[in-house]
């Protein structure tokens, strides 16, 4: 007598695209097998980027014993631990209608992560790819005899390929004066001054 034998775990990278699941019979039926199959969220849930929700019927034709489910998977930019989630069979039958047996009906799907954290430079720990680098201004100098202006540009927490930048930029500015000179003094007479002499 046909029945279905366990399905394997596996192991899939997030950069795979998908992850897929081999169903197998012990030995071929003699009348076509059908078996539906669903997917089910882990710590990996189907309405976030992680995976896409798969169901369907698999059909096993006599002399057919293998099938597989192709469940697609995504590839975000986050930064995360890996994630699980299920496949489970159910409703097994041959074409009589007969109830075919599972061995064991769930198999998980673990999705290991391929983004890495990026290091602070400012060593204070780590940031992810979606962190935005910072900008500051560092040691002005001023020259009164050329009259410019020093001072270094310092940039932090980039993610790469940017973190092969220097970190920090010298920059020049010259100091210029002043091209409209500044409006005449006025000062006020008092009202009450005495007539001239």
């Amino acid at each position: 007598m046909a029945y279905f034998l366990p399905i394997t775990n596996i192991v899939v990278s997030e950069g795979d695209g998908y992850a897929e699941f081999v169903v197998r019979l012990n030995a071929p039926g003699t009348s076509t097998i059908t078996v539906s199959y669903t997917t089910n969220s882990g710590s990996a849930v189907s309405y976030t980027p992680d995976y896409e929700t798969t169901f369907g019927t698999l059909s096993f034709a006599p002399g057919v014993t293998t099938q597989t489910v192709r469940v697609p998977i995504g590839n975000d930019v986050v930064v995360e631990n890996a994630e699980s989630f299920f496949l489970t069979l159910s409703n097994a039958k041959d074409a009589s209608g007969a109830v075919v047996p599972i061995a064991n009906t769930t198999a998980i799907a673990t999705i290991i992560d391929n983004d890495t954290k990026v290091a602070d430079i400012n060593s204070n720990g780590t940031i992810d790819n979606n962190e935005k680098a910072s900008l500051s201004v560092r040691d002005v100098v001023v020259d009164e005899k050329t009259g410019i202006a020093t001072f270094d540009l310092v940039l932090s927490k980039l993610p790469p390929p940017l973190s092969a930048w220097p970190t920090a930029l010298p920059m020049l500015r010259p100091l210029q004066e002043p091209t409209t000179p500044p409006p005449p003094a006025a000062f006020p007479l008092p009202q009450d001054r005495p007539a001239s002499v």
